[in-house]
C-alpha cells in the first residue's frame, strides 16, 4: 500500500521557493526502488530508512540538484517506510544555502553535508511524528531559519525562469532581460548559479516536465499527442529526449518505473 499526499506551503514567504511537500507512507516489499525523474528544481528527500542514490549510500536524507537525467534511489528489503519530499521551485534551493547551484546540478548529496547538525536534528523531529501538519510545521521552521532574501537583480533572473517554466506568453523574455543591468553573459552566468543549469538545459527540462504532467493525467492521450502538447517539434525528437531524461522509451516507461505506475493509478 502507498499513501501519497501532496501539500502546498503554508507560509507566504516560502511559496515562491517551495512548490509543494509530498508525504509518503509505503507498506510493501514489492517496491524498493524509485526513479527520481528530472524536474525544473531541486528536491530534498527525507526517509525513515537508509537508502542509496545511484549506488552511493546517502543515509536517510538526500538533496537532489536540478538535473537533466534521472536518479535511482534504492531501499534495502523495504517493508514499511515514511518520507517527506520537498520540491523546490527552479530557484528555490538557492534561498536556503549559499552554495552556488551550479555545484549541485546533477548531484545527489547527503543533506547533512549541506546543512550539518541542524538538518540532522530536524530530520529526527520529522521522523518522530506521523502527524502531517506537525511535519510541515517542522520542515517550514527549518527552512525559515535558513532563508536568504533575494536582491532585485536575482528576482528578475527568477522571472526569466518563471516565464520559461510556465510558458507565460503575456510577458516577453526579451523585455525582462533588458531590465536587468547586466550583460548577456553575466545574466547567463547568474542564471546558472541560481538554477544549477544553463538557460538552454533548463528549457529542455521544462519541456520534459510537461511530458510527465501529460502522462500522469487521468484521461490518457496518445504518445504523439503528448509530444505535440509538450512542445516537441516531431515524434523522433520527443522519443530521443525522453530516452535522454529517463533511459526508457515512452512506451516502456511505466513498466520499468513501477512507482510511477502506482502514482498514476492514485491520480485516477
Amino acid at each position: 500500500m502507498i499513501n501519497y499526499t501532496e501539500i502546498f506551503p503554508t507560509r507566504q514567504e516560502l511559496r515562491p521557493y517551495i512548490e509543494s511537500y509530498v508525504i509518503l507512507a509505503l507498506h510493501t516489499t514489492k517496491i524498493n526502488t524509485k526513479v527520481f525523474l528530472s524536474r525544473p528544481g531541486a528536491t530534498l528527500l527525507i526517509s525513515s530508512i537508509p537508502f542509496s542514490a545511484n549506488k552511493q549510500t546517502i543515509e536517510t536524507g538526500v538533496l537532489l540538484g536540478i538535473s537533466d537525467g534521472s536518479k535511482i534511489l534504492n531501499w534495502k528489503e523495504m517493508a514499511t517506510a515514511r518520507g517527506l519530499i520537498v520540491k523546490f521551485s527552479p530557484y528555490g534551493l538557492s534561498r536556503f544555502t549559499d552554495i552556488p547551484m551550479e555545484h549541485l546540478g546533477n548531484e545527489a548529496l547527503s543533506a547533512s553535508s549541506v546543512w550539518g547538525n541542524s538538518f540532522r536534528k530536524t530530520q529526527n523531529k520529522l521522523m518522530e511524528t506521523a502527524h502531517v501538519t506537525t511535519q510541515i510545521e517542522i520542515a517550514e521552521a527549518f527552512l525559515m531559519k535558513l532563508f536568504i532574501k533575494p536582491n532585485e537583480i536575482d528576482k528578475r533572473i527568477f522571472r526569466i525562469a518563471d516565464i520559461i517554466k510556465t510558458k507565460d506568453t503575456c510577458n516577453s523574455l526579451e523585455s525582462i532581460i533588458k531590465e536587468i543591468p547586466l550583460s548577456q553573459r553575466q545574466i547567463e552566468r547568474r542564471f546558472k548559479a541560481l538554477m544549477g543549469v544553463n538557460i538552454q538545459t533548463f528549457n529542455r527540462i521544462c519541456h520534459f516536465e510537461n511530458v510527465k504532467s501529460l502522462l500522469m493525467e487521468k484521461q490518457p492521450i496518445s504518445l504523439t499527442e503528448v509530444g505535440y502538447q509538450a512542445g516537441y517539434y516531431d515524434q523522433a525528437h520527443f522519443i530521443r529526449e525522453f530516452k535522454r531524461f529517463t533511459a526508457y522509451s515512452p512506451k516502456s516507461f511505466f513498466e520499468k518505473a513501477p512507482f510511477y505506475r502506482y502514482i498514476s493509478k492514485l491520480n485516477d
